[in-house]
């Protein structure tokens, strides 16, 4: 089995936590091969900062690594839809899910 990296992400990402969440972001993209799974079970909300952090997260990773959401609300999956990025994400419905694929 993979390296899994799960970065658990706050309910709230205004300006303050977007820059902790890139950070964290980057330091898991560089551990090569690392299955990184992003809990989102609590997100509300996110800003445009986080959302950019996922574009650039889908452009530097491998074709083989994809990002992995667990159960991202009804404001995420709609802000991701909207900005072309869903289809880019693998989406899991439990963190045991993603963990076990």
């Amino acid at each position: 089995m993979s390296k899994q990296i799960v970065i658990t992400l706050p309910p709230v990402i205004n300006r303050s936590e977007a820059e902790a969440f890139v950070r964290e972001l980057h330091e898991a993209e560089a551990a090569p091969e690392a299955v990184i799974i992003l809990d989102c079970r609590r997100v509300e909300y996110l800003n445009s900062r986080a959302v950019s952090a996922l574009v650039e997260s889908c452009k530097n990773l491998s074709c083989e690594r994809r990002l992995r959401l667990v159960e991202p609300g009804d404001f995420m999956l709609k802000t991701l839809e909207v900005v072309g990025l869903l289809s880019l994400l693998d989406v899991y419905p439990s963190l045991a899910e993603a963990e076990v694929e």
